[in-house]
């Protein structure tokens, strides 16, 4: 699972992450490799380097994209915001009452106080019809 620098307690401010188009692409030439090559390293196959490099990809493909590559995974996104700017007082006082969360579900209930989908690493933007948007 991904560790960002900002995930180590409820505390620390939570950040928005989006997909940095290109990072998948730029990290594959300077390791000079073809995006078949990064798909036998990273056990998938070539049309989903070829998606995640025009599109982006979950963070779980981007792990592992990353750990082929042997680069940093949050270099493939970019930090959009501090989400706790973003609470109200009213969902700050929420947030107090539950203290005895673990971080991973302090994070996960920070996004959905905001309208976010969440997982213990990444909040989305989510749609009226629930689906998932790109930031």
């Amino acid at each position: 699972m991904l560790q960002s620098p900002h995930a180590h307690n409820y505390n620390t401010n939570m950040t928005l992450y989006r997909f940095r188009p290109g990072a998948i692409r730029e990290a594959r030439h300077r390791r000079h490799l073809t995006q078949a090559d990064l798909a036998e390293l990273a056990g998938c196959s070539p049309n989903s380097v070829y998606r995640a490099e025009r599109s982006g990809c979950g963070d779980g493909m981007a792990k592992r994209f990353a750990d082929a590559l042997q680069v940093d995974v949050e270099s493939f996104f970019i930090r959009e915001e501090s989400l706790s700017a973003r609470l109200t007082p009213d969902q700050k006082e929420i947030l107090l009452g539950l203290e005895g969360l673990t971080p991973a579900a302090m994070r996960v209930v920070r996004c959905l106080l905001l309208g976010l989908r969440a997982t213990p690493d990444f909040c989305t933007p989510i749609r009226e019809d629930g689906s998932a948007r790109e930031p």
